[in-house]
């Protein structure tokens, strides 16, 4: 049977613990002031739990070698401001606070703690966060690779300087806030991405895509109309492409299977498209397993292209004028 209720109090009597992980546990009710009192720890890991109330100012102010600082799904409440941590954390190097109740604030609108810098970040998620506005303290993080800011009300443009301080950035989400430009033209300062999430925004133009390699794209529910041209070329080591929900227009464009591209999942659907399948979509010869252009403006003939025994697991053309026969896999 896991521990449930309050944090055991005899967690006190361990005042040289380097590290306190406690992760989908049963643990409840506010973290206990005496967490603050283990001053040796470097990671403080509490979440997944069902703590509550505000995180304690000592928590902040006393744990100075704490390295990584995880309280993501609890149900913290209060106002936090990210310069607290850059005052009594110099060696913070990951921070993720999502998932909770907070309201978190970036600080430097006030002059008075402008002065005052996060340590150099490897690792932020503020996810659900409330924050309105695009936090001006990433002007100077240009060592973070994971960044994740969804679920907020960050609106208007992604800031120009952000694309040129994220190049080696590897995991960036800016899902599920209102941001309407990119900031930066289509072709993105990114080199070695796993996932580039920027779904349920409201952007328009033009699909950006990273310079150098990807996993995995995500650009669903946007105002997207048109990808850039050489398409192929970026799009080497994509698994996912996802862009579902646009206003994608135009024939379907045989960049999604040209190339060396290794599109395992493409979903295109409830867009715009006009025109018939290209017949290199149903050819699968890098092994395509799920293709869905439903809801779209497609006709004529689905190709007689595919080979038998193909990796096909998932096709969805419903809301189309599309006739024929589908492939057996």
């Amino acid at each position: 049977m896991g521990i449930v209720g309050p944090m055991p109090s005899w967690i006190a009597n361990l005042t040289s613990l380097t590290a306190l992980q406690l992760y989908d546990c049963g643990l409840s009710g506010p973290i206990p002031p005496f967490v603050a009192e283990l001053r040796r720890l470097k990671r403080l890991a509490l979440c997944g739990c069902s703590f509550s109330g505000e995180i304690p100012s000592h928590v902040i102010t006393n744990l100075t070698q704490l390295q990584i600082l995880l309280l993501y799904s609890n149900n913290l409440e209060g106002t936090l401001e990210l310069q607290s941590f850059g005052k009594n954390m110099p060696y913070l190097i990951a921070l993720d606070l999502s998932d909770n109740n907070l309201l978190v604030l970036d600080g430097e609108e006030d002059n008075s703690s402008a002065s005052v810098s996060l340590p150099k970040l490897k690792t932020l998620v503020l996810g659900g966060c409330g924050m309105s506005k695009f936090p001006e303290f990433l002007r100077r993080q240009d060592e973070i690779d994971w960044l994740d800011l969804s679920y907020n009300q960050i609106r208007g443009a992604v800031p120009g300087w952000a694309w040129e301080l994220w190049n080696g950035m590897v995991y960036l989400v800016l899902s599920n806030n209102e941001f309407t430009s990119v900031g930066h033209g289509h072709l993105l300062p990114l080199q070695d991405m796993i996932v580039l999430d920027l779904s349920n925004n409201l952007f328009e133009g033009t699909i950006p895509i990273p310079q150098g390699s990807a996993d995995a794209l995500d650009y669903s529910n946007n105002m997207f109309s048109s990808v850039p041209a050489h398409l192929s070329s970026h799009l080497d080591d994509v698994a996912l492409f996802l862009a579902p929900g646009n206003r994608l227009s135009g024939n379907l464009s045989a960049s999604f299977c040209g190339g060396g591209t290794s599109i395992l999942l493409l979903d295109l659907s409830y867009n715009d498209f006009s025109g018939s399948i290209p017949s290199c979509l149903m050819e699968n010869v890098n092994g395509m397993q799920s293709l869905n252009l439903r809801k779209n403006r497609l006709h004529g003939e689905i190709p007689d292209s595919s080979k038998e025994g193909c990796s096909f697991e998932a096709l969805d053309f419903s809301g189309n004028q599309i006739q024929g026969r589908l492939p057996r896999s």
